[in-house]
């Protein structure tokens, strides 16, 4: 759900809105983000007429989503007449021809003035900076926005601002002289269904939701799409965003931050100091110390080495890898035990003959049951 912002938001923020949309362009250096600076804090609506994307010419250049939609709940000749009509009538907007207008519409600083260049082409460039949708009071609605020449209106939480269509859909009823509040339809301007229209003109500053959907449209969702394509305003609802905190006093969020961010920097400086001084005290073990351990006593060690049909190659490298060992030869003896066979042994034997160390071998024999034999041969490394 889109965060909701009233105008009040919208100002203090330095946002921009239009058409029920809210934008950020605080930060924009694109030329039309540049033209936006010049509007932050208002409702620049005015300067987005989107009713005249009815235009069967503009819809050429709209998106082709927009375009199909559009196509599909306004009816071409009935939108033709009402672009003529609106552009030989109107004071506020002018300029460019039946394909190309408005080219001038009313300031959003002073809407009873026209001049301001109509952005209508740039709006999807207003949508890609969307932040929310534009919130407006229901009173406002009813009180302020409840006659003929201001008229909107309420579906489903939506407003709609629907004067452009009842003021050129519709005539003044007058009698002897006097304007009638009535209206009545003129058919061939009236590009939306008939039934729409009425419900329109006769209810200017109220909720319809009720009637709306009693009018059984054929298809209800599409002329949803379509008001808010053309009349959107903004919506009655208030919805914040889901990040919430970010709606608070940024004043407290910026003390917590720099709060935070002492107490980080003080805990990454012990943590530093920590470390170095550890690695000193490790440093502070002299050369000494170190000969001291390496002169320390060492134990004699007795390596056991059983085999069973070794071939040489193994006992090889596992003899040398023993012969190869930092403990004292004086303090270590070899172990071999043979399983008996005589090949073991000689290999044995000629392993021990090409180690290059003295040794004083001795053999001992093992007997089992049956005829098998064993023995076991040790050496002083």
């Amino acid at each position: 759900t889109d965060q909701t912002f009233t105008l009040d938001n919208v100002e203090s923020r330095k946002f921009v809105a239009a058409n029920g949309i809210v934008s950020d362009f605080t930060l924009s250096q694109s030329s039309f983000g540049r033209m936006m600076h010049g509007y932050i804090g208002y409702d620049v609506s005015s300067v987005f007429p989107l009713i005249s994307q009815i235009n069967p010419e503009m819809r050429e250049m709209l998106p082709s989503s927009t375009a199909t939609l559009l196509s599909k709940c306004v009816t071409n000749n009935e939108a033709e007449q009402f672009i003529e009509h609106w552009r030989s009538e109107s004071t506020l907007y002018s300029g460019g021809n039946t394909d190309s207008f408005p080219e001038r519409c009313p300031f959003p600083q002073s809407p009873q003035t026209s001049g301001a260049d109509c952005l209508t082409s740039s709006w999807p460039q207003f949508l890609n900076s969307k932040v929310g949708v534009f919130k407006i009071n229901i009173t406002e609605v009813t009180e302020r926005h409840a006659s003929p020449t201001t008229s909107w209106v309420i579906i489903d939480d939506h407003v709609y601002d629907v004067s452009m269509y009842v003021t050129y859909a519709s005539d003044q009823v007058v009698h002897n002289g006097t304007v009638d509040t009535s209206r009545t339809l003129r058919k061939e301007t009236m590009f939306l269904p008939e039934n729409l229209t009425r419900l329109f003109i006769s209810n200017p500053g109220q909720d319809i939701s009720t009637q709306f959907h009693a009018l059984s449209l054929k298809d209800e969702s599409l002329y949803k799409q379509c008001m808010d394509t053309l009349f959107l305003r903004g919506t009655t609802l208030t919805t914040k965003s889901p990040f919430a905190c970010a709606n608070t006093n940024i004043v407290a969020w910026v003390t917590f931050g720099l709060y935070f961010l002492v107490v980080f920097v003080r805990f990454a400086v012990a943590e530093i100091y920590a470390q170095v001084r550890a690695r000193r005290v490790v440093l502070a073990v002299d050369e000494d110390s170190a000969a001291s351990l390496e002169q320390a006593p060492r134990n004699s060690v007795l390596v056991v080495v059983p085999c069973f049909n070794e071939p040489i190659e193994t006992l090889t490298r596992t003899i040398q890898g023993i012969a190869r060992s930092a403990h004292p030869d004086s303090q270590t003896l070899l172990w071999v035990i043979n399983d008996g066979n005589p090949d073991v042994l000689e290999s044995i034997l000629r392993v021990l003959s090409h180690s290059g160390h003295a040794s004083d071998p001795k053999f001992y024999g093992a007997y089992g049951g049956g005829d098998v034999g064993g023995g076991s041969f040790s050496a002083a490394r």
